[in-house]
């Protein structure tokens, strides 16, 4: 059953196209190896220290929820051979996380600060 209220992830594996939900089942089936609120923190600090095996298993679990039939070890074979670009797995957890806990602040530019530091009384 797919949640309308959801934006789908597209994503190709094996030559077919699976549509991806953040839905509750799948949340709980990625949470029991990867806290998303450590992913989502990891990703905010600038991606680094993300361990691929935690993305990995991110798209084991939707691909698994949209209905392929697919193993872990095909999953990090493909990331392995280029067939699941790098790109793909970090697409995926922002997704992930975006759907989750939603898109957060946009980010500020320097410039704006110093323009706020300016319009507020005994600054600048």
């Amino acid at each position: 059953m797919e949640d309308t209220n959801q934006n789908a992830l597209e994503i190709e594996w094996k030559g077919e196209e699976y549509r991806c939900y953040p839905s509750m089942r799948c949340l709980m089936m990625i949470e029991e190896r990867v806290t998303l609120h450590r992913l989502a923190e990891r990703l905010i600090s600038g991606g680094e220290n993300v361990p691929t095996t935690h993305l990995l298993w991110c798209v084991v679990c939707l691909l698994k929820c949209a209905g392929a039939r697919v193993r872990d070890e095909d999953v990090m074979a493909a990331s392995k051979d280029g067939s699941l670009p790098p790109e793909t797995l970090l697409n995926v957890a922002k997704w992930l996380i975006a759907e989750t806990y939603g898109t957060g602040p946009e980010p500020v530019e320097d410039d704006e600060l110093e323009k706020e530091d300016e319009d507020e009384p005994g600054k600048g």
